[in-house]
């Protein structure tokens, strides 16, 4: 048996028909796109770096896959939880902490625990849910905890859909900022 002329059929039947079979998956699958959602500098509110430096934000979103999929589209959002954590640090520093104690330090941490991005009939769909914790950074003291969620939904541009995200985003660190003022930090 000429073993040469097994292999050689081997790597023809390779190239035709896997390679046939490779490029059949890549037209269906399409080309991905990948878009960042960070924000713009030009969008920032005037930074209060007093409130920035007195609230630390981090953000955890290994329980989510990223880079984010547009279910129905071939675009892939890259930047998410870096998009967020600059989202609240804007709004934070825009406004404050509701505390006079200037001496004191806390620790905001959001963990992304759902992120969902759908296509349909031309509209993106953004859903994103977080659990939050707020800490005092001395000591490690509990505060409060909550789950944000926040929907946004807009045209699909054909290159984009960066704006649906960053406003489903900002929603979620406009609910932060609301949460944050409301709680009992000490004064």
């Amino acid at each position: 048996m000429d073993l040469s002329c097994r292999s050689k059929s081997f790597a023809q039947w390779l190239l035709r028909d896997a390679g046939l079979g490779l490029a059949a998956c890549l037209l269906a699958c399409g080309p991905v796109q990948l878009v960042s959602v960070l924000p713009t500098t030009g969008t920032a509110a005037a930074p209060n770096t007093n409130s920035r430096d007195r609230l630390q934000v981090e953000v955890d979103a290994s329980t989510v896959p990223l880079p984010l999929r547009a279910v129905g589209s071939g675009t892939r959002f890259i930047d998410l939880e870096r998009a967020l954590k600059v989202s609240i640090q804007r709004i934070v520093s825009a406004n404050g902490l509701p505390t006079k104690d200037q001496t004191l330090h806390y620790l905001l941490y959001v963990e992304l625990v759902e992120a969902r991005a759908e296509v349909s009939s031309g509209r993106l769909l953004v859903q994103l849910t977080t659990r939050v914790t707020l800490r005092q950074e001395s000591g490690y003291t509990y505060i409060a905890q909550t789950h944000v969620h926040a929907t946004a939904t807009g045209s699909m541009d054909p290159d984009d859909g960066r704006p649906v995200v960053l406003e489903c985003v900002s929603t979620l660190a406009a609910q932060l900022r609301g949460w944050i003022s409301s709680m009992p930090l000490a004064p």
